[in-house]
């Protein structure tokens, strides 16, 4: 029998010769019943059942025969539950089929055309060749990758049936164009699966005859092979489509037609259902065209506590029931529009609920809580698979923020997520759309600042300290070269440069003296230095230079402690701060933000458009100022406890500056950053810019103070909370604090200012 069409390493006799010997003995020793020796009688007047039949002529006219001889491999009494048929492996070819298999044929349809799923001209070859080599040659080649039919049932669903081959009853023969293969042909083959040419080189068509027959049987794999069909071809690509390839799963899985569903995320610690952000066109019939609701307040009492608390299905075999709940909300009102039955699936993944599956079947007990439980199989694979398009989706939008606004503080990160989403949405519609500005207003701001005392003059120091050791050393390798070269007028130019730069140093120090003196070195010393020959100077030339390594060059030894004592402060002071902000988000979440420079600055800003769900009210702006007090005293305190073991013991001023008016703040997407927006609100930031350098009115003195906090406002309301805010502070510290007020002299543009200096230590 030639297979239409197809190249095969077999020539193919369909021959029942085994059964046929195994029915001549029987009846030789005398056990065959009647109806067995009949049938062998009839058997011998068609050779061809031995011989082979060639054909699919020949085939249909011994159908009636055949279907006697194989009935002991086929009991009637099981056919109506097996799948079953003779086959010939990896072809289309079988018949003898079980009234099952006949059924199933049937409802395919008569233009149906059976045929393995992803199994091509290349695999059937190179399978038929394995065969061949595992049975002939003995190797053990594992080539039985699960194969399956897919199989259309009455209602249009495809239905997955799982093949497994009995080949008991084949036999192979080598023909004369057969090639014997050596042990090195084999391990070829074994590393090239997908050169067909030598497969084929190697197995020359019809090389081998294929004698006898095999039993194929197919088991229902619909539900399995569905989900793992739905995993493999999940892609985060295809998030609108997940309902569409979800209905037709279930629809496979309940053996119905007429099955929707909808898909609603849920927030455990909001207790909120929401619709999904990465495709909230998707449909829920609970939340319908609202983007979100509080779950408890949609559903009943014991189904909440039925999803969320048990994590268990949730099932009516008729939604006539709804009318009886006692309860009248959200559930109640939305499904007595509806007719037949429904099961709410939790989602779970990681032992939490993520989202509610919504299925919903136009027909009473369809769905029930009987059948709820065969979503098993399905509702791990689709949880993970809507959590990876939430993460997915999440991380999108991170992209664009960081691209776009850079890193941003967590109480404000809501409104640039909102902005995002809107954005990805309109692009996926292919509509135009910009970012907006975003804008918070009506906010109260909270400025304050721990400035290190004295580190302007100590860098100058320091640097001085640095580059009088530098000349020194340059002065004295100048002179033991003038010695022996008295004649070089460079020399004598260097060394007089030298001496001029040491004066400078010794006097008022300019910020250009640094960078003048390091020119010089670079360009006129270190080239000059470089240049001298004589043997008796190098190991001095050499010690210069490494002493000029900023790492650990004795040249930069104050500058580094400087640095390591700005350092050390500036993360003290952060540290701090950074985690007393903790305690104060809990109060409300508000913006905060801080800048290291030669100490710490911070802006807290806050209001209801920051922090929409939390009602804001001036309470929380006054637990936030005390917050801020509190703060910063003890930022100073834990300074000064251990300043002594810096290598500059510095000291530090706090200053905290108070605005009565709410202001609005807008992103500025060129500096990536919050700012003032508005003329009017450009007022507090100049004040903030200015406060710091301002001195008390009428004197020469600073506002700000080493080891105090000063309070700079403009109202006698801020002034007597403030003294509220310090009464309380020193109840709680269990000290008195000796207070000074005064008058703030008048800056540009700016009067009227008060300050309230509060000692910490």
């Amino acid at each position: 029998m030639i297979l239409p069409n197809t190249d095969s390493p077999f020539r193919i006799e369909l021959s029942f010769d085994q059964l046929i010997r195994d029915l001549e003995e029987k009846v030789s020793t005398q056990e065959a019943k009647d109806q067995e020796k009949y049938l062998l009688q009839r058997v011998h007047t068609y050779p061809q059942l031995r011989s082979g039949i060639k054909n699919a002529e020949e085939l249909e006219n011994h159908k009636s025969i055949l279907a006697e001889l194989l009935k002991p491999l086929f009991p009637t009494l099981l056919g109506e539950n097996e799948i079953k048929a003779v086959n010939i492996p990896y072809t289309n070819i079988f018949f003898n089929h079980t009234k099952r298999l006949e059924k199933i044929l049937k409802a395919a349809g008569s233009d149906f055309e059976i045929n393995i799923r992803d199994f091509g001209e290349h695999e059937f070859y190179i399978m038929s060749c394995c065969i061949i080599l595992n049975e002939l040659y003995g190797t053990q080649l594992d080539f039985s990758k699960p194969l399956f039919y897919d199989v259309p049932d009455n209602n249009g669903n495809i239905k997955h049936y799982r093949i497994l081959y009995n080949a008991d009853f084949l036999d192979i023969v080598p023909t004369a164009t057969s090639i014997t293969l050596t042990e090195a042909d084999i391990e070829q083959l074994i590393d090239n699966f997908d050169d067909i040419s030598l497969w084929k080189k190697l197995f020359p068509n019809e090389s081998y005859i294929l004698k006898g027959f095999a039993i194929i049987n197919l088991f229902d794999a619909t539900i399995e092979n569905a989900v793992s069909i739905f995993k493999e071809n999940f892609s985060t690509e295809n998030a609108k489509n997940i309902l569409k390839n979800t209905e037709r799963i279930l629809k496979t899985i309940y053996k119905v037609s007429d099955i929707s569903c909808g898909l609603m995320l849920y927030n455990e610690e909001q207790d909120v259902f929401s619709k999904p952000a990465f495709a909230p066109d998707l449909r829920s019939y609970l939340l319908r065209n609202t983007a979100e609701l509080i779950a408890i307040n949609a559903l009943h009492a014991d189904l909440h506590k039925l999803l969320f608390t048990y994590k268990r299905n949730f099932a009516l075999a008729s939604l006539d029931k709804v009318n009886h709940l006692q309860e009248d909300n959200l559930f109640k009102k939305t499904f007595l529009k509806y007719k037949g039955s429904l099961i709410l699936a939790p989602l779970i993944l990681d032992n939490k609920v993520i989202g509610i599956l919504e299925i919903l079947c136009p027909r009473d007990r369809i769905l029930n809580s009987i059948n709820a439980q065969k979503l098993e199989i399905f509702m791990p694979y689709f949880s993970e698979g809507v959590q990876e398009l939430i993460t997915e989706h999440q991380n999108r939008v991170q992209a664009i923020i960081q691209d776009q606004y850079t890193t941003i503080h967590k109480s404000v990160y809501w409104r640039f997520k909102q902005e995002v989403e809107a954005y990805i949405q309109k692009k996926e519609k292919n509509n135009d759309y910009k970012l907006h500005e975003i804008i918070f207003n009506d906010v109260y701001p909270l400025y304050g600042q721990i400035d290190i005392k004295g580190s302007s003059e100590t860098r100058n120091r320091s640097i001085q300290l640095d580059l009088k050791k530098q000349l020194i050393s340059v002065r004295n390798i100048l002179e033991k070269i003038k010695t022996e070269n008295a004649k070089r007028l460079d020399l004598s130019e260097a060394a007089i440069a030298t001496e001029r730069y040491f004066s400078e140093l010794t006097g008022t120090f300019k910020v250009s003296t640094e960078q003048e003196i390091s020119t010089f070195l670079l360009q006129k010393i270190h080239p000059l230095l470089k240049s001298i020959q004589a043997s008796n100077l190098q190991d001095e030339i050499k010690k210069y230079f490494r002493n000029t390594l900023q790492k650990d060059g004795f040249f930069h030894l104050n500058r580094r402690l400087y640095d390591e004592t700005i350092t050390t402060i500036n993360e003290r002071l952060s540290k701090t701060i950074d985690k007393s902000q903790v305690e104060a988000q809990q109060i409300i979440p508000h913006y905060y933000e801080r800048f290291k420079t030669d100490g710490v600055d911070h802006n807290l800003y806050v209001g209801i458009s920051i922090s929409p769900e939390t009602g804001f009210t001036a309470r929380h702006l006054y637990a936030l100022r005390f917050w801020q007090l509190e703060t910063l005293s003890d930022m100073i305190e834990k300074h000064e406890n251990q300043k002594a073991a810096l290598p500059y013991p510095l000291g530090v001023t706090g200053l905290i500056l108070v605005y009565h008016s709410p202001i609005s703040i807008r992103f500025r997407m060129d500096e990536k950053r919050f700012d003032v927006d508005g003329t009017y609100n450009a007022r507090y930031e100049i004040v903030k810019k200015r406060i710091d350098k301002a001195f008390i009115k009428n004197t020469k003195k600073r506002i700000v103070q080493e080891g105090k906090i000063t309070i700079v406002y403009s109202s006698e309301i801020e002034e007597m909370e403030y003294l509220g805010y310090i009464n309380r502070l020193k109840n709680k510290r269990g000290r008195s604090f000796e207070i000074r007020q005064f008058e703030v002299e008048d800056l540009q543009s700016i009067s009227g200012l008060k300050a309230i200096q509060l000692p910490v230590c």
